[in-house]
């Protein structure tokens, strides 16, 4: 957590970086975000609840969207995940390079992520560009337990 914003003056440029859905693919390379998320709610029902929040998994698309700039070259975008409690959860990370070709050509990723949560509050997922913090991006879980007959669901 204590890294620095890098200074990112010449590019490669984060144009994007949002939770959703869905994400369409067009034909013409035009991307489509379908329902937009921040956020998760975990309900859990019965006579008998849990104190703490029981672990489950989520499907997520983290959507990536770079242009050049001046950004030539294969260029390493990672992905970290840090969990309310502060601790970084390496085991889902995602590393990969991306070839910038410079000016306003870009390069979109769609991360299709399978995360398990493991207690309520805000994930800050970190995206790096050659080990330079570029932004991160929150995801909240919110656990809300309620008496009466038993279910579990999410949001």
């Amino acid at each position: 957590m204590g890294d620095k914003l890098a200074n990112f003056d010449s590019g490669p440029y984060l144009v994007v970086a949002v939770f959703s859905e869905a994400v369409l693919q067009e034909q013409d390379g035009v991307a489509s975000l379908i329902r937009i998320v921040d956020r998760t709610i975990m309900r859990v029902t019965g006579t008998a609840v849990p104190e703490e929040m029981p672990p489950f998994e989520r499907r997520l698309n983290l959507y990536l969207s770079f242009k050049s700039g001046d950004a030539r070259g294969t260029i390493s975008i990672k992905v970290t995940r840090t969990l309310p409690s502060g601790l970084t959860d390496n085991e889902n990370a995602f590393e990969t390079g991306v070839h910038f070709e410079g000016g306003n050509r870009g390069h979109n990723l769609n991360l299709q992520l399978q995360m398990r949560f493991t207690e309520p509050g805000i994930y800050w997922f970190n995206v790096y560009v050659d080990d330079r913090l570029a932004t991160r991006t929150p995801f909240e879980v919110i656990y809300l337990p309620t008496r009466g007959p038993a279910q579990m669901q999410t949001q």
